[in-house]
């Protein structure tokens, strides 16, 4: 099994730690224990084993979900802590029948519900990288570029990044370009998600006049209110570093005109502020502007190795041989989501067998 598990520590009245981590053991005698309810309902437990020394359950960890690491199904919620953390009890899962009667008839409906995670992509460097960059190690970098063909991870590496910054108490603002916002639209959702019009009060003023102005060349317009958004960040002061996350930047997402924006306005002047650092992701590569030259880092994805594979389908349960493997690693060049949905596809397919002979 594994436990995904969160809890703060406080080390003085002013400072907090915030740990997450994800334990690995594995379940031992199972038994019965009782909820207090009228109806005397008995619902299933575990005791867990974590023979790693150096990763054991803390307080506060109870209530973390226990995943089991072969379908990834929560089977259960840590409740007890024993033995310095070494082992401890898991409620089922199932307690949830006692407790949520009106749960969802097809909450437990495995093969329908479940999310199969794919193959885990190598991105050490990557998370690295961006830790470095949110906890003040890394001072230079404001612009970091992540690209690749569909498939190759993009989006597990914009969700690892908001959770990392999230860890470091940064404030994150995503903007999806599949959606194909004007500037105007995407600077009002950057301002707003920063406290609005009473933070950003220069924006503001300038937006008001530049409405009036019906003959200002959109060009200007943008260069304009996009000079005074950095004038007005300059005095924020919720939190210490801002992400901006650019997901979807392709060939034919955003529109020309927000690319020209983008990098022709908003990113040249990255390189004269230390509070905003952006994220741009998507299959085609951004060329940064020569004022960014030394201040960016660009993690081109190509996909996993074929061990991956190897490591993926033998947690899925799947036997296929090292020869099968390698032709469908070509064949899918190496994207984690293409083999994923094979294995998926596969299970399935067996289930059905088995259902077959069974009926």
């Amino acid at each position: 099994f594994s436990a995904s598990t969160y809890r703060e520590d406080g080390y003085s009245a002013t400072a907090a730690i915030s740990l997450s981590e994800t334990l690995t053991g594995r379940l031992e005698i199972q038994q019965q224990t009782f909820l207090e309810d009228d109806a005397g309902h008995r619902v299933s437990a575990w005791w867990l084993k974590l023979p790693n020394a150096e990763h054991v359950l803390q307080p506060g960890y109870s209530g973390s979900p226990v995943v089991d690491t072969a379908s990834g199904v929560v089977i259960g919620i840590i409740n007890i802590r024993k033995a310095e953390g070494q082992r401890g009890l898991a409620i089922s899962a199932q307690a949830l029948d006692v407790i949520w009667p009106q749960r969802p008839a097809d909450l437990f409906d495995t093969p329908k519900r479940l999310d199969w995670q794919k193959p885990v992509i190598n991105l050490d460097d990557q998370r690295e990288a961006f830790a470095r960059i949110v906890s003040g190690e890394d001072t230079q970098t404001r612009l970091l570029l992540a690209h690749g063909e569909a498939g190759m991870g993009k989006t597990h590496l914009v969700n690892m990044y908001e959770q990392i910054a999230e860890a470091h108490h940064c404030k994150t603002i995503s903007v999806d370009l599949k959606e194909q916002l004007s500037v105007e639209r995407c600077l009002a959702h950057i301002v707003l998600k920063l406290g609005g019009v009473d933070v950003f009060q220069q924006y503001n003023d300038a937006k008001m006049e530049l409405t009036k102005a019906l003959n200002a060349a959109e060009a200007d317009k943008w260069e304009l209110l996009t000079g005074y958004f950095f004038s007005d960040l300059r005095h924020y002061q919720a939190s210490p570093q801002i992400i901006l996350i650019f997901d979807g930047y392709d060939r034919d997402n955003p529109e020309e005109a927000f690319k020209s924006w983008l990098t022709g306005i908003l990113l040249p002047q990255l390189a004269n502020q230390t509070r905003l650092v952006t994220v741009i992701a998507g299959q085609e590569l951004v060329t940064p502007p020569r004022e960014l030259t030394r201040c960016h880092q660009n993690f081109p994805l190509t996909g996993v190795s074929v061990e991956t594979y190897q490591d993926y389908a033998a947690a899925c349960r799947v036997e296929l041989p090292l020869d099968h493997l390698q032709l469908l690693h070509e064949a899918f060049h190496g994207k984690p989501s293409s083999f994923a949905y094979f294995i998926k596809e596969r299970l399935a397919k067996s289930q059905q067998q088995e259902a077959r002979y069974a009926g």
